[in-house]
């Protein structure tokens, strides 16, 4: 029987029913985000009253199960300009939650295996933050999207009649705007708005099911009621024409077509779509194309198709951020400043420096502004720069949902596609690890609300780019800083003249201070006094063994390099003192000019440094050298292999 549910009740009473059946499904506590926000304990209505309780209790529904991190909570209860006592007053939220819910109590350094699993509603702590525990069944957004994974199932098996009653059961769990009655931050609304555009892909789904059934009569009602309430969602709008064609009302079809057209160029300022212009031609030449058949694969209204929800792709951003103040300032600026084209910050520095942190850093602050999502990428510096950019391109376009078959044509062919949608989006994009402006200019978006952040191994130049951030390593007070945040409590008696030391043989490169942050925080043993004893009189073992992320780092800048630059990068290494060009013509047997640019090439890797002059003047020729702590890794570049360096 094809829905039965659906039929004998109708959608808004089979909704209500869904609903009751998963709030009174038997557990002891219920927790609705779908609409207004309720807490049942046993039945009755125990939702808290207090706003910020209820801001903390929804972010823990709305990562259920998971761990939330206690700088997320800091961002989403006090946005940029948290008290000093935000730790301090989280605690008491989470004690005043796990009273007035009876909640176990689990505290540990991890979550445990079997969190969601049966039981008592727990919360637990972590060395990081905290979590929610309970069945899945216990939340209507966990529901929700179980029901949506086993609708896209059927929708890949071509299943109809499953798909609809799916995706129908799975709409019944929504009540209204999610979270309503909550006062939501930019974390809440992230996942606000990634629960919405789900919703959205699910009602799709379900009307493209019920189109190729034949029941175009019964969705004409629902559609002109998802038209009304997003009046630019092309796509509603598409399923309104075909669903008024089919059954005989083409001057209503054609008429939604022009509201469609008014509405999108009034609040967008654009013209429909090619897709909606073409159903529109197809409509007023009658064709066949249209009429209820066996699905056309290249239709882009024929069958279900999977719009995934807003690709929030960047990395956990770092707890406990040290340093770089000033140019986190200059590029939200860069970044933040009104232009006729999506802005590019680029962001330089030598391997270790810390690019990609402080990109994630940055794209945490800004990303509420842009709320189509946030793109990452990385390329890889050492590969081929068609391999690399081909990698990259398909990636981005997998996260924003591109069918599979899109992906097959060339890289030209795929870019455009890329930056076709993201004309009417605002989306931050994030490329990783670049060496040249030519791998950044393809991916650049067209459209103005957009945003592009990069690291790059060396300063670029280009056009294109709106501003260069340089990062420098740290001084040895914000070195001796992020020392102290990333031991957080693992290290007892901090010594704070001891840290300053290690910050300068790491040379105030921040994988070089993580490193030994790890290794004083894994054996407990070492001192810290002890740590700068073996950095400065144990031989370059120590550098292998203990900081093979810095090592990895700089191998990566060191393979894209040409040969005759490795070969000066070695030479500095091995010979330690500062060097002038004359010198290196010298011990490298080449002409003078040519060591100039070695030597300069290798500055504007920030894999060297100008020391000086020979003659101390302005005129004089420059003396190079490399910082520390390069001198000690390069030592392993020329002939440790790469599976040693990952298996130390």
């Amino acid at each position: 029987m094809a829905c039965p549910i659906r039929r004998e009740l109708g959608l808004g009473a089979a909704r209500l029913l869904f609903r009751l059946i998963a709030t009174y499904s038997g557990d002891s506590m219920h927790i609705n985000v779908l609409g207004p926000f309720e807490v049942l304990r046993d039945g009755t209505d125990v939702t808290p009253s207090a706003p910020k309780l209820r801001q903390v209790l929804a972010l823990l529904a709305m990562h259920v199960n998971k761990v939330v991190a206690v700088e997320r909570f800091i961002e989403e209860l006090w946005h940029d300009n948290p008290p000093r006592s935000a730790t301090t007053t989280l605690q008491t939220y989470i004690y005043q939650l796990r009273k007035l819910y009876r909640l176990d109590v689990s505290t540990g350094r991890r979550a445990p295996d079997n969190a969601g699993g049966p039981g008592s509603p727990t919360l637990h702590t972590t060395y990081n933050g905290y979590m929610l525990s309970l069945p899945a069944e216990a939340v209507d957004l966990q529901r929700f999207l179980q029901l949506a994974r086993k609708g896209h199932r059927h929708v890949e098996a071509g299943e109809l009649e499953a798909t609809a009653e799916t995706m129908v059961e799975a709409l019944g769990l929504w009540r209204g705007n999610a979270l309503t009655g909550v006062e939501v931050g930019s974390t809440l609304e992230a996942s606000v708005v990634s629960a919405e555009e789900l919703r959205k892909t699910v009602h799709e789904q379900q009307i493209d099911a019920e189109l190729m059934l034949g029941r175009h009569h019964q969705l004409i009602g629902e559609l002109t009621e998802a038209v009304a309430k997003d009046r630019t969602h092309e796509a509603f709008q598409a399923k309104l024409m075909l669903a008024l064609y089919r059954c005989g009302r083409r001057t209503d079809a054609l008429r939604v077509f022009r509201q469609a057209r008014q509405a999108v160029n009034e609040e967008l300022g654009l013209e429909p779509s090619a897709d909606l212009q073409r159903l529109h031609r197809n409509i007023l030449d009658g064709s066949p194309s249209l009429d209820l058949g066996p699905v056309q694969p290249d239709s882009p209204f024929g069958g279900p198709r999977e719009v995934p929800p807003t690709p929030l792709q960047l990395p956990p951003d770092v707890p406990g951020f040290v340093g770089h103040a000033e140019q986190v300032q200059a590029a939200q600026a860069a970044l933040g400043t009104p232009r006729c084209s999506a802005p590019v910050v680029v962001v330089d520095g030598a391997p270790g420096v810390g690019k990609t942190t402080f990109c994630t850093h940055v794209g945490h602050r800004i990303r509420a502004d842009y709320p189509d999502g946030q793109l990452y990428a990385s390329f890889d510096s050492a590969a081929d720069p068609a391999a690399a950019a081909s990698e990259v391109i398909t990636e981005l376009l997998r996260a924003i949902g591109t069918h599979p078959s899109a992906l097959l044509g060339s890289v030209k062919e795929r870019v455009a596609l890329f930056r076709d949608w993201t004309v009417n989006r605002r989306v931050l994009v994030v490329l990783d690890d670049l060496v040249s402006s030519d791998q950044l200019i393809p991916f650049l978006p067209i459209g103005p609300g957009c945003a592009v952040l990069a690291t790059s191994r060396r300063r670029l130049f280009d056009p294109h780019i709106s501003a260069n951030v340089s990062l420098t390593p740290f001084d040895r007070e914000t070195g001796a800083r992020m020392l102290a945040e990333a031991l957080g409590g693992q290290c007892t008696g901090f010594d704070r003249q001891a840290a300053a030391k290690l910050a300068d043989l790491c040379g105030g490169m921040p994988a070089a201070l993580q490193g030994a942050a790890v290794q004083l925080a894994t054996q407990p043993h070492y001192t810290m006094e002890r740590l700068v004893h073996a950095m400065s009189t144990v031989d370059h073992a120590y550098w292998r063994h203990n900081q093979c992320n810095l090592l990895r780092s700089l191998r990566r800048t060191f393979e894209a390099l040409p040969p005759t630059t490795q070969e000066a990068l070695l030479f500095l290494g091995e010979w330690q003192d500062p060097v002038s060009a004359e010198l290196t013509a010298k011990l490298l047997e080449i002409t003078e000019p040519e060591a100039v640019n070695l030597l300069e090439e290798l500055v504007t890797f920030r894999l060297a440094v100008v020391e000086g002059t020979t003659d101390g003047t302005e005129d004089g020729a420059f003396v190079y050298r490399l910082p520390a702590p390069f001198a000690e890794l390069t030592r392993d570049l020329g002939s440790a292999p790469q599976e040693r360096i990952h298996a130390s």
